[in-house]
């Protein structure tokens, strides 16, 4: 069943609701326009109408019922009421106050008001709880999130949250970070393709700012990054790659060490990027995994991100990785040879 299907299925069952999340939510048009012609194509204006009067009948006796409201509020937004959609999506999040997709439409709707911090707010809210009670959407939370911080010029944590609506696709749909797009299910093509180049736009902007993999490896040589080279071991890499994120996809293997696994063997072939995906998608299954902590961060180093690599290597060490308790001192000593080059040269003998 796709994931549109099932949300419709689990969450609103009436025929409007299923054209709205197919339109509204899961394509992630932010576009009015489109998203009320897209319910009108299935429903009359007299249909919508009679879904208004109907389900406002039913909150006279049942006010409080949080999926009244949101139904009400989709079937207003069909009708081209927006302040009407605000309301009962305000309503609907206030009296379901742990149910992550209300509170996802909510922050869509202040974000299509132009209300992006009442959006932040709410799309982060829903990130946090849809990590327990729809990790299907996860992606889609996540993804709201990036934008959002994009668009309010938080760049480097747009990145942070892109990369982790791929870790969520990753985890929680088997989309390995490394497939093609015609190797991804149909219904996540769209939102793959929206993020990575989205991401990728942010990476080329902030990877101006950050050191060289010349300086990295100058100044951090302790990193054995172990690229192979030679045309043989690089076709068994690629076929171990592609077999990994086979079973993956498959299903036919689970949980955080999958992904750990998987994202060495990118690391190790020089898909960095890839491999970043693969270690933060470990960490949503297990945020305990102080391996998948450590490998996060000498990935995090390969793409000259110091700072985040030495968070990384703090939260392995605390986890009781004593390797990553020395890789945390030496990267924390080159950042702050790389942000005061001159006091680090004074103090060397």
């Amino acid at each position: 069943m796709s994931i549109i299907r099932k949300l419709a299925v689990l969450i609103v069952p009436s025929v409007l609701l299923i054209v709205a999340f197919a339109g509204c939510t899961v394509s992630r048009r932010h576009d009015s326009s489109r998203q009320t012609n897209s319910s009108s194509q299935a429903l009359s204006p007299s249909d919508v109408n009679r879904i208004i009067d109907r389900t406002r009948r039913a909150l006279r006796t049942d006010p409080r019922n949080a999926q009244l409201h949101f139904e009400l509020a989709v079937a207003l937004q069909a009708a081209g009421d927006k302040s009407g959609y605000l309301e009962h999506i305000k309503l609907a999040a206030s009296l379901a106050p742990q149910n992550s997709f209300y509170r996802f439409n909510l922050a869509e709707a202040y974000r299509a008001q132009g209300l992006k911090t009442l959006a932040l707010k709410n799309a982060l809210y829903a990130a946090d709880i849809g990590r327990h009670d729809a990790k299907d959407m996860t992606p889609l939370y996540y993804q709201l999130v990036a934008e959002l911080m994009a668009e309010t010029g938080r760049r480097a944590t747009a990145e942070h949250w892109y990369e982790n609506a791929l870790a969520a696709l990753s985890a929680y749909q088997g989309v390995a970070a490394c497939r093609r797009i015609d190797e991804i299910p149909k219904q996540w093509r769209r939102t793959v393709e929206e993020v990575r180049h989205r991401l990728s736009g942010i990476r080329r902007e902030l990877g101006k700012n950050r050191p060289t993999q010349q300086w990295v490896a100058t100044n951090m040589p302790w990193f054995q990054f172990g690229q192979h080279e030679d045309g043989m071991q690089m076709s068994c890499m690629r076929n171990k790659i592609d077999k990994l994120a086979h079973r993956l996809a498959t299903r036919q293997v689970m949980g955080s060490g999958i992904h750990i696994d998987l994202g060495m063997l990118l690391l190790t072939s020089g898909q960095v990027e890839n491999a970043t995906i693969e270690f933060l998608a470990a960490l949503q299954i297990d945020e305990k995994q102080s391996k998948a902590w450590q490998m996060l961060g000498t990935a995090y180093v390969k793409e000259g991100r110091l700072d985040e690599a030495v968070s990384a290597f703090n939260k392995s060490c605390k986890l009781g990785n004593r390797d990553s308790c020395t890789l945390y001192k030496k990267t924390q000593e080159a950042l702050q040879r790389l942000k005061n080059p001159v006091s680090a040269a004074s103090q060397t003998p």
